[in-house]
């Protein structure tokens, strides 16, 4: 669930889950202690990470975007719903720097749920490990939205993913326009991994705008197949405490 920060490491949010424990000692945290790592500050800062992420920060989910450029939009038809990075052949295997698919795969995962359908052979493993992959450094710390912006960019060309200041300081609303212009949206923030309010950050692929909220295709929670508003402000595991950062693909380049 690691999701990545503006060009941050993604993805440390399923680590949690089930567990409460990441895999190593000397890296291990329970979910109450995130503390946001060297460099990891406010949204926008692009060392930020998913491990950073947690106890604050961002712009808030909840609440309905009354006034975006359309009343609807749904691109969930542009990415593969049934891609998880805790399910599938993969879900166990070892990252190259610790930890496993299922628990800091978030970033890499939802990259591959956006590009899998053009491209078939790119599940999540192989976004990771294909010669040259900006993941190959990855580990327990997650991904970060820098490696999903080079890893889209090479296979979709430069001018098919926006991310930039103002990707990176994206709101609900922007979030919205951008599905309403046609566009996914990479997103990274600070998601519940249980009912009491604990958090962590994490990626997810916003593809739908419906009478003013924005549907999550999911890499690790349940997303309902685009029925679940995870952006409705609940405290709920799964939904999202708040946005961090976010980066944009021309949905179609997909």
């Amino acid at each position: 669930l690691l999701v990545g920060a503006a060009v941050a490491p993604a993805f440390i949010f399923p680590a949690l889950m089930g567990k409460m424990f990441v895999d190593s000692i000397s890296r291990a945290k329970q979910v109450s202690m995130f503390v946001p790592p060297k460099g990891a500050g406010e949204v926008g800062d692009e060392t930020a990470s998913t491990e950073g992420g947690g106890g604050g920060g961002g712009r808030a989910a909840g609440g309905k975007v009354t006034d975006a450029k359309c009343s609807s939009a749904d691109l969930g038809g542009k990415v593969n719903w049934v891609i998880k990075q805790n399910s599938g052949p993969w879900a166990d295997d070892n990252l190259p720097k610790g930890c496993n698919f299922a628990q800091a795969a978030c970033g890499p995962t939802s990259v591959s749920k956006a590009l899998i359908n053009k491209y078939p052979t790119l599940n999540p493993r192989e976004v990771v490990y294909e010669p040259g992959s900006p993941y190959l450094s990855m580990g327990c710390d997650g991904s970060s939205i820098n490696q999903a912006a080079k890893f889209l960019q090479k296979y979709l060309g430069s001018d098919a993913v926006t991310y930039n200041g103002l990707s990176r300081g994206c709101d609900k609303k922007a979030i919205a326009n951008a599905l309403c212009d046609g566009g996914i949206v990479l997103m990274l923030g600070n998601f519940y991994f249980n009912d009491n309010g604990a958090s962590g950050g994490h990626f997810a692929l916003a593809v739908k705008f419906n009478d003013g909220e924005v549907y999550l295709s999911d890499p690790y929670y349940n997303d309902g197949g685009g029925s679940e508003p995870q952006m409705d402000g609940q405290v709920k595991r799964g939904h999202v405490q708040s946005i961090r950062a976010c980066l944009v693909v021309d949905g179609d380049k997909l």
